[in-house]
């Protein structure tokens, strides 16, 4: 969010105990982010404090389809669990689909030139780019 000048991976100081404290001033980035389980693509069971990963969709130019990032929350994630979730999606989605896992520990800057480094097929884990 760059807005807010928030570092990738850590929770706004807006964040208040029932939402966004500043929800009916929200900038822009947040009003057009995109997450996969408030739109209904996964059920009560699949909540993200439920299974560690906030999935998002997101449009980019060099791609005819949407991206979706998979913010891993915690360590404990599996790459199973991933794979499953990211399956249900592919699924379900009249999109065609490419995944970035973000991983847990990734805290880069809201300016942070961020990569994906390919670890198979139309998936990639996030990485900074070093200067």
């Amino acid at each position: 969010m760059n807005e807010l000048d928030k570092p990738l991976n850590t929770p706004c100081i807006h964040l208040a105990q029932v939402g966004c404290g500043i929800y009916e001033s929200r900038p822009q980035s947040c009003r057009d982010y995109d997450c996969a389980w408030l739109h209904g693509h996964f059920g009560t069971d699949d909540r993200p404090d439920k299974t560690g990963i906030v999935w998002s969709f997101e449009q980019i130019d060099s791609f005819d389809g949407l991206l979706v990032h998979a913010m891993l929350m915690t360590p404990d994630v599996t790459l199973q669990r991933v794979q499953t979730m990211y399956a249900h999606l592919q699924r379900t989605s009249p999109h065609k689909l490419m995944l970035q896992m973000i991983p847990h520990d990734l805290r880069a800057g809201p300016r942070a030139k961020i990569h994906g480094r390919p670890v198979g097929p139309g998936v990639y884990v996030a990485v900074e780019e070093q200067a």
